[in-house]
């Protein structure tokens, strides 16, 4: 695996045997970090065929070698079954406990053993670091951008978090700029802009360097609209259908509580593209299914309801640049500007 200066990977789960039935990552979040010593997660074991001895399970890694484990009963986080039809020899709900010391992401992947059938070890699943790249954005550059450009230089970026996104659109695009509010989710991504030249990360509002960035620019760009507060350690997460990111996220406002505008910047990043950047442009606007949504339907406090689905789209088509826009799946809309005359 290449060895990206990041502190946050996604876990990517490879199930190789039915006995697992689910796995819930430590908070809720399936992140790995980098600078953790230790793998934590809460797992379903259940058969109807043979059973489950808690005892016999090991994890390894990719070498063989065993890792000093704590493996635990638990109850099902909520939401999760418990296999109450099953009898106990055939089920367990595990908290497990992987002490992996300095270099996590090096450590990993790691293997889970147990015995099945006859007392045979079997590999159960693997957990492995990804990077979790946007797919439906850069289907979109190949979809949508021919009808506005024939090659895209510049990818720009509002809302950095991780920076899967950021690294995976510098393989690319010649040029890569991102924006992060957040001071410790830049402090994570900075490093990667020695490993990656093409990339510039700038750490503020986007409305402060937006400006910049269009003004330092030329050519055909692709923009991610994708700046927003996504709560933090002051959001009570049981009253939210979201759980969350392992790190908290920024808003503009200085209170607990932000306005809307202060949460999500859209209409601001909007408004400089069209009226300061003349070149073709393609803008993909991310979680367009909660535009308009207020409170703990996504989580507490959240409110976007300074923009509407409909209102957004009146602007766009009474904007002479603007060729065409239209969902681009569930949870994405995508733009396409003409240059300026």
């Amino acid at each position: 695996m290449y060895r990206l200066p990041i502190e946050y990977f996604t876990a990517k789960l490879t199930r190789h045997d039915p006995l697992l039935q689910w796995i819930e990552f430590r908070g809720g979040h399936h992140w790995l970090r980098r600078s953790e010593s230790d793998c934590e997660f809460t797992i379903g074991l259940a058969s109807e065929v043979y059973d489950v001895i808690k005892d016999e399970i090991i994890i390894r890694d990719t070498f063989g070698q065993e890792f000093k484990t704590e493996i635990l009963p638990t109850q099902a986080p909520k939401g999760f079954p418990d296999f109450a039809y099953l009898p106990e020899s055939k089920k367990q709900i595990l908290n497990v406990k992987v002490h992996l010391g300095n270099g996590t992401i090096d450590k990993l992947p790691l293997h889970f053993f147990a015995p099945t059938v006859g007392g045979i070890e079997t590999h159960i699943f693997t957990i492995e670091p990804s990077i979790l790249y946007p797919t439906f954005l850069f289907d979109a550059v190949q979809n949508y951008g021919q009808l506005i450009a024939p090659r895209f230089e510049n990818f720009v970026e509002t809302g950095s978090l991780y920076g899967h996104t950021t690294i995976h659109a510098a393989h690319y695009f010649d040029k890569v700029f991102s924006v992060e509010l957040s001071k410790e989710l830049y402090d994570y991504i900075k490093p990667v802009e020695q490993a990656l030249p093409r990339i510039h990360l700038y750490n503020g509002n986007t409305h402060e360097y937006l400006p910049k960035i269009v003004e330092e620019i030329s050519g055909p760009t692709v923009f991610f609209l994708d700046a927003h507060w996504s709560g933090d350690s002051s959001t009570d997460w049981a009253k939210s259908s979201f759980s969350g990111y392992p790190s908290d996220t920024a808003h503009g406002g200085e209170s607990p509580t932000p306005t809307p505008q202060e949460q999500k910047p859209i209409l601001k990043e909007l408004s400089t593209i069209l009226e300061e950047f003349n070149d073709p442009a393609l803008v993909i606007i991310d979680d367009w299914n909660i535009v308009g949504a207020k409170g703990t339907d996504v989580f507490e406090n959240f409110d976007w309801s300074h923009i509407s689905h409909q209102g957004l789209k009146e602007t766009f088509d009474a904007h002479s640049r603007i060729k065409f826009h239209c969902p681009l799946d569930d949870t994405c809309y995508v733009i396409g500007i003409s240059a300026a005359v």
